[in-house]
């Protein structure tokens, strides 16, 4: 079977490998992100430690705590990375919490253009126009992490901006939308691991292969082809 040997072209562009109950076995390129700034240096070390490991600053927006603090938190740690994420916005908060959330976000897409070549993992929820609208322009590398908006944002996607799809998606309407009409020169895979997970209970990396799979059948394109411009991507971005 084609997977059993090459399940290892995979890729995982945005994975928390420090939530994970017991640490999983790296074995394929892998972006892990954190949700706080104070997250990054235990990432970091599993990057010192594994060479297919990037390691992403995160402050995701439901985990603000104190404005003032978390951006200068972030803004150290911003010193020792390019690869940011998770960030962004989520809005099912109230609007004092989307506009604290909006403060926080324009001061990130601040501090990673002035520091240049900035790779960015965005959270979305609800708040795609939002993000799209802050993003735009911007001298950056997005990748919409499990993007569930409107998928008329997506039309003409500059060259800076990337989806990463995780195999939730293939059930979801939007998400067949997006495996249906989007330019695999955008397409990232994710696992989104430990929080995805299949009605199996199964989650991880490996996984992806039902993405590439469904890809492969509404594109009708083989499946190699697939991951080899995936892989191109991935390469191109965690350089």
């Amino acid at each position: 079977m084609f997977w059993n040997k090459n399940k290892f072209l995979l890729s995982d562009a945005h994975c928390h490998l420090l939530d994970f109950e017991e640490l999983p076995e790296v074995e394929i390129p892998t972006f892990c992100v954190t949700t706080r700034p104070e997250q990054f240096c235990e990432a970091r070390k599993l990057a010192a430690n594994n060479s297919l490991i990037r390691a992403g600053l995160g402050l995701f927006p439901l985990y603000i705590k104190d404005e003032e603090e978390d951006i200068l938190a972030f803004e150290k740690q911003l010193k020792e990375t390019h690869f940011i994420g998770e960030v962004g916005l989520d809005f099912t908060v109230d609007e004092n919490e989307q506009e604290k959330q909006i403060r926080i976000f324009e001061k990130i897409l601040d501090l990673a253009e002035a520091k240049g070549n900035c790779v960015l993992s965005l959270h979305s929820r609800r708040s795609a126009e939002q993000v799209m609208k802050m993003i735009k322009s911007r001298k950056a590398t997005f990748i919409l992490h499990w993007y569930s908006g409107p998928i008329e944002l997506l039309d003409e996607l500059s060259d800076n901006i990337y989806l990463s799809l995780n195999p939730a998606m293939i059930k979801s309407r939007t998400g067949k939308k997006v495996l249906r009409t989007i330019d695999l020169q955008h397409i990232l895979l994710e696992s989104d691991a430990p929080y995805v997970k299949m009605n199996d209970g199964q989650s991880g990396s490996f996984l992806s292969t039902r993405l590439v799979d469904t890809l492969s059948i509404l594109r009708a394109k083989p499946a190699a082809e697939i991951l080899k411009i995936i892989n191109k991507n991935y390469n191109d971005i965690f350089k």
